[in-house]
């Protein structure tokens, strides 16, 4: 990557918009469905407590549960899901998409403890807007041919340099990570802007480096199972027994250490296994496994996994997934990513994620990009190999899976060399997977009984 292109993604989001006062009551443009009439404490109609006007130097900050600004943009059951699911060391990190200036922003809203940080005023928008489509982990790792030596150094170094100027955020993280109670960070993203919440850059003296590495980062998101979409919360969950794979031929080269974990029947073929989970003999799993090609379209239609294109899951019930509620790993590429029909006013998304959790999953481990075939495989293979063992916390095995890729990186970004590169490239790589679900759901992966071949 030259100079120049660098220079070109880091300006590409523009400069922060013109310092302005707020006035109390005063609001941006509202988008349907995203920002509704502020709720109070649970139980309460109405708006709650009035605070002060937001500051160029300060997001609004409310102590105390409940307590909030009648600025504070919400979603209807918001405070009902966090005081009912939350728990006192998780923070729940809410983004909602929006305008400001008629230009796309997002707001932010984080609950943790007694504490609420909220930054959506117009001053907070202009300087959160969508991170330039060149720093998208999918576009990242797809866009690699063509440039010069350096490309995976010049990205890292554009996306840290983007991470640094949300100031709101950073100054929120910054607390959290002083503090002796280190909490787990959950994301509910429902916007188009592919953020990669895990690779946030922390500033904090004694915390410097990616997000992703410090705390254990799960994701939410809006389920399309009949309930408000705004009210989901993962549940935690013991997730415990035996391997069903699908597994696409033209993976048949890779060395095979699925089988001693797998139940008596493998899969090739996408519509072969739903049809199978739908029947009602299904032979009992607790981790399913699809790893097979996936490719990203326009619209769900044209979005595929396995070759089924994402409307064909529609189709199928899922059975067995929500009877026996196993982990999920969609082992292929781009199956994280999610598709907004033109009709859809970005706060519910469609997702090959999304109809997993639809049926009934207790979590999902998904791709968001193109991702290494070789570091995928030994991705599933190191988890399976652990949970075997003892159980593991879903949330803290992708943390380690990122810390693992992130300690080889050079001390500095100056140097130069092919490995390097490699280096800086499987680090990028390491953080295309991404875990929605509780933060305490665990695995404990059970062996194929001796003698018994799948």
């Amino acid at each position: 990557m030259t100079r120049d292109q660098l220079h070109g993604i880091l300006g590409a989001a523009g400069p922060p918009g013109p310092r302005s006062p707020v006035t109390p009551g005063h609001r941006g443009p509202v988008p349907a469905r995203q920002h509704r009439t502020p709720a109070g404490p649970p139980g309460q109609r109405g708006p709650g407590g009035v605070g002060p006007p937001a500051t160029d130097a300060d997001a609004a900050v409310r102590h105390g549960s409940g307590a909030q600004s009648s600025e504070t943009t919400t979603v209807d059951g918001f405070d009902a899901v966090v005081d009912r699911k939350q728990g006192p060391d998780i923070a729940l990190l809410y983004v909602t998409a929006t305008r400001v200036d008629d230009r796309p922003a997002f707001s932010l809203r984080l609950r943790w403890g007694d504490r609420e940080f909220v930054a959506d005023q117009e001053i907070h928008l202009r300087r959160q807007r969508p991170l330039p489509a060149q720093l998208t982990l999918p576009a990242i790792v797809k866009a690699q041919e063509g440039f010069d030596g350096s490309y995976w150094r010049d990205t890292f170094v554009a996306l840290r340099q983007w991470w640094i100027g949300q100031q709101y955020l950073m100054r929120w993280l910054r607390e959290m990570m002083e503090t002796n109670e280190r909490p787990h960070l959950v994301v509910w993203d429902n916007t188009p802007f592919e953020i990669p919440w895990e690779l946030a850059y922390s500033t904090a003296p004694a915390h410097t480096g990616w997000i992703g590495t410090f705390l254990t980062v799960s994701r939410w998101m809006s389920v399309l199972d009949g309930r408000d979409p705004e009210e989901y919360s993962a549940e935690r969950r013991s997730v415990d027994g035996r391997l069903m794979v699908l597994h696409d031929p033209d993976f048949d080269n890779e060395a095979n250490g699925f089988a001693k974990f797998e139940v008596s029947r493998r899969f090739k073929v996408m519509e072969e296994l739903l049809g199978y989970l739908d029947e009602r003999d299904v032979e009992r799993f607790g981790t399913l496994l699809i790893r097979c090609h996936g490719t990203m379209g326009a619209e769900p239609a044209t979005t595929t996994l396995g070759g089924l294109a994402m409307h064909r899951l529609d189709d199928y019930t899922g059975r067995a997934i929500r009877e026996f509620g196993p982990l999920v790993i969609l082992n292929a590429c781009v199956s994280a990513r999610t598709v907004f029909p033109t009709d859809n006013d970005g706060v519910v998304a469609h997702s090959f994620t999304e109809h997993f959790l639809r049926y009934g999953a207790a979590g999902v481990v998904s791709v968001v990009g193109e991702v290494d075939k070789l570091q995928s495989h030994d991705f599933v293979i190191t988890l399976l190999n652990l949970s075997a063992k003892d159980d593991v916390a879903l949330a803290r095995q992708l943390q380690r899976h990122r810390q693992a890729y992130t300690a080889p990186l050079p001390q500095s970004s100056g140097g130069q060399s092919k490995e390097d590169e490699q280096t800086y490239r499987r680090f990028f790589h390491a953080h295309l997977f991404q875990y929605y679900g509780h933060p305490y759901t665990v695995l404990r992966t059970r062996r194929r009984p001796a003698g018994d071949a799948p």
